[in-house]
């Protein structure tokens, strides 16, 4: 997200914001590790306490500050369309990175995120059959009911597939056996191929995408399957 902001619309001043607790200040640590290894210039960073709602102040320092793009990462929800509303009832126009929006949230604010960058694994609008199937069977089986699948519940499907093929190569529910043949079982899901590693993670397919004037998401570009790194190097 921070490289297409750099490349694509030539940030190199940024302005951080997020919500006061242990997400918010991670995701910001970590965007801010990003820019300086990029070269950039960071011109502030603000914390709104989780249980406040009025973002003014904090978007008053954003326009005195008038840097080159604006990334945030507040709590889940609402808080997303909260900020996106009083930064642009304030006139700002610099693109704006978030690092916390999902589809469901940017469809239920209407377009107040329109014109918001963010990143994920999975988007409504990831062009492949297997998505186009995954979706008609949830139309079908939930119907108007249904909420928009995003990147914290298309997992679960994903999930429940690989643990499936995982039984049928084992050949038993063993916990102790599944967990040795997971890193070598690939499910083609609605997201992209999802294989295990070594570490029991799996390197994920991100996506670029922008809401829209209509809240709906638009899938932008792929970044392909990212390694998830080192995370559990011990693990046998």
């Amino acid at each position: 997200l921070i490289r297409f902001l750099r490349d694509e619309k030539k940030a190199k001043r940024w302005f951080l914001v997020g919500s006061d607790y242990a997400f918010g200040r991670g995701m910001i640590d970590a965007a801010k590790r990003t820019i300086r290894q990029l070269g950039g210039e960071i011109l502030g960073e603000e914390y709104l306490p989780l249980q406040s709602s009025d973002w003014t102040a904090i978007v008053s320092k954003i326009r005195a500050a008038n840097p080159d793009a604006v990334v945030y990462s507040t709590s889940g929800g609402g808080p997303n369309i909260d900020f996106m509303k009083q930064y642009k009832a304030a006139g700002l126009k610099m693109p704006v990175g978030s690092l916390s929006i999902d589809e469901l949230t940017a469809q239920a604010g209407g377009g107040a995120a329109a014109g918001v960058y963010y990143t994920g694994d999975y988007f409504t609008g990831i062009p492949t059959e297997e998505n186009r199937r995954f979706l008609a069977a949830m139309k079908r089986k939930f119907g108007a009911s249904l909420k928009t699948p995003n990147s914290l519940s298309q997992q679960e499907y994903d999930g429940v597939h690989a643990y499936a093929l995982a039984v049928k190569r084992a050949g038993t529910t063993d916990p102790e056996r599944i967990v040795r043949v997971l890193p070598e079982v690939v499910f083609k899901g609605p997201r992209g191929p999802i294989q295990m590693n070594k570490q029991h993670h799996a390197a994920l397919p991100i996506y670029l995408a922008q809401v829209q004037e209509d809240g709906n998401t638009k899938v932008l570009k792929s970044f392909g399957l990212v390694d998830p790194g080192e995370q559990c190097p011990h693990l046998k």
